[in-house]
């Protein structure tokens, strides 16, 4: 099925009103006190595991990154972090990510967990690989320094020591194969596919990790499905809501039912959208009695952006939880005009977080240009005379100016069009045609 043209990479608002929480892990996380760590019970057995080290804030609210450590080869091969939730919360999320992954977490001791994450690193970088990226530039800030930890002898490898690459149904398995002959040589290392399809990379149905059931059970058993549907007043919300929960089981089906991996198969497989999209499409045109061809365009596109919502949301929250959350609801709240201009300055907050939820990154990057143009403008250009197009092009190459003064990498032409393309809307549309109509 064709990409959506409205796709484009994901990007980060470059403008924060409150400190991003990577910048807040990189400079205070190592002086909060460690909560706990975790690890699964068999991980010595299956070499494979993820660890999660928390820290507690002084508010009582965690702070915690999660390491998906192979210690036989691939050292830190995915991360993730979440940030100032309660102790509640906190909990429900290791519940979910246990469940989730089929497994028990124990407790260990901190200086045991962050050698064996060190040391997974360590490993895997004498055999040519690198730790996830965000291992680098945030998580890592999570744990002490590795000059300050006491060293405990950790195995990685095989029995013997060698790297034991097991591929999994997202790895690049020929290119890791290619670097460990590079960086070990021919015959000491050792391979194995979890099946034959895993260097394609194809969703083995005959023997998948969870079937379509398993799934359904795990992530969106019927019993808070039809809670969650009693307590909807509107049928507008009802007529939204299952759809909503066949695509995020659909998004679930594609990586086996395997949350943790979700990110990556976003993030790094071309495909994954668009095979999600095949099956979210052929479920309507079904429901529909019609052929997925006669399918509309505005109906993918939406049915696209609904994708992308939900797969942006689940790895978010790293649960389905949200979808079953009291105060979620399938469809946005509206506010007219009149019923903004009556709200208080928390109400407005508390609305305009609301709005946020909704959005895709995409979407937020759109909007978070569009917001900052008009901050800019507001402040520097209120009453400048943009009939005259002189006054345009300097305001424009202004902002600009300060866009990429505020952005802490050089923006790439790409990014330069994206602002320039978002200022010049909100230049016409509130400081030229509103003008015109005043």
């Amino acid at each position: 099925m064709a990409k959506s043209k409205k796709r484009k990479s994901k990007k980060q608002p470059i403008r924060q009103v409150k400190i991003k929480p990577e910048n807040y892990i990189k400079k205070h996380a190592r002086k909060l006190p460690i909560h706990e760590c975790l690890i699964r019970e068999d991980w010595r057995e299956t070499g494979f595991t993820p660890i999660v080290v928390s820290r507690k804030r002084t508010n009582g609210n965690m702070v915690a990154a999660t390491y998906i450590v192979d210690l036989t080869c691939l050292g830190v091969k995915e991360t993730s972090f979440i940030y100032d939730i309660d102790a509640y919360s906190y909990q429900e999320n290791i519940k979910s990510m246990a469940k989730g992954m089929l497994l028990n977490f124990i407790k260990i001791e901190p200086n045991l967990a962050q050698n064996i994450i060190y040391g997974a690193v360590e490993f895997a970088e004498d055999c040519g690989f690198q730790p996830h990226k965000d291992f680098t530039n945030i998580t890592e800030y999570l744990l002490d320094p590795v000059d300050s930890i006491d060293y405990i002898e950790v195995k990685f490898g095989d029995e013997d020591g060698k790297p034991s690459f097991f591929a999994g149904p997202y790895d690049d398995a020929e290119k890791i194969i290619a670097t460990l002959r590079k960086n070990v040589g021919e015959g000491n290392f050792n391979f194995t596919a979890s099946s034959p399809q895993a260097l394609d990379y194809d969703y083995d149905s005959t023997n998948p990790l969870m079937s379509k059931q398993e799934i359904l059970d795990t992530y969106l058993p019927n019993d808070k499905v039809n809670e969650k549907m009693a307590n909807f007043e509107s049928e507008n919300h009802k007529a939204a809501y299952i759809p909503q929960i066949i695509c995020a089981g659909l998004i679930l089906e594609e990586i086996e039912g395997q949350l943790h991996l979700l990110q990556s198969a976003y993030e790094e497989q071309e495909n994954f959208l668009d095979n999600v999209l095949e099956k979210v499409a052929n479920s309507y045109a079904t429901s529909q009695g019609i052929a997925i061809n006669e399918i509309e365009k505005d109906v993918l596109n939406e049915l696209d952006n609904l994708i992308i919502f939900l797969t942006e949301k689940l790895i978010a929250f790293n649960s389905t939880d949200f979808l079953f959350e009291k105060s979620y609801t399938p469809i946005p709240i509206v506010k007219t005009d009149e019923e903004l201009k009556q709200m208080t300055e928390e109400e407005l907050d508390a609305h305009q977080a609301h709005r946020l939820f909704y959005m895709t990154n995409q979407e937020r990057y759109y909007h978070s240009i569009s917001e900052y143009a008009y901050y800019f403008l507001s402040v520097n250009y209120k009453e400048t005379d943009f009939q005259k197009p002189a006054n345009q092009k300097a305001a424009v190459q202004g902002f600009l100016e300060d866009a990429q003064k505020e952005s802490k990498e050089t923006l790439s032409e790409e990014a330069l069009k994206d602002y320039e393309e978002g200022f010049n809307a909100v230049m016409k549309l509130y400081f030229i045609e509103n003008k015109d109509k005043k």
